[in-house]
């Protein structure tokens, strides 16, 4: 459980040292939302593991930090959708609004499970798995997305 705490204080360092408008930092900003989502997914998965590590209460209190992180990249997608550089791979960029959504869809029927945490407990640790696995692959698209955008704005400066 340490190094969960450890990778979302992390993120969170990140985040704060990522300021600024650029399409880069809103795609370093994404990456960071699904480390701390995957994080707080990793707690719920770990938790339901052992049946009394983790009790209900908590449960969906991390559902609810993972349901806000999920806000924050949809909010940020939808600024980059207006203001999206016309040089980045279209298909990455598809991707990635497509991860986000299906982290969304995820999410909504995981709290919907939540309400009965011990009768939904296996379904809901596939779930916390599930979204572990696509916040990472998130993660990946989001930062070879700050790479495209942050070599081309370089070839700038």
């Amino acid at each position: 459980m340490m190094t969960d705490k450890m990778i979302a204080a992390g993120a969170l360092l990140f985040l704060i040292g990522a300021v600024g408008a650029s399409a880069d930092t809103r795609f370093e900003e994404i990456a960071a939302k699904a480390r701390l989502a995957q994080a707080h997914a990793q707690e719920v998965e770990m938790g339901l593991k052992n049946k009394r590590a983790i009790e209900a209460a908590t449960i969906r209190n991390k559902l609810h930090a993972v349901g806000a992180e999920i806000k924050q990249m949809q909010s940020l997608v939808a600024d980059l959708e207006t203001k999206q550089p016309g040089n980045l791979p279209a298909a990455e960029w598809r991707l990635l609004k497509e991860k986000v959504q299906l982290l969304a869809i995820l999410h909504e029927r995981k709290a919907e499970l939540a309400m009965d945490v011990e009768g939904n407990r296996s379904l809901l640790r596939a779930h916390a798995k599930g979204t572990v696995l696509r916040a990472s692959k998130l993660q990946q698209t989001a930062t070879s997305l700050r790479q495209a955008s942050g070599s081309t704005s370089n070839a700038g400066s």
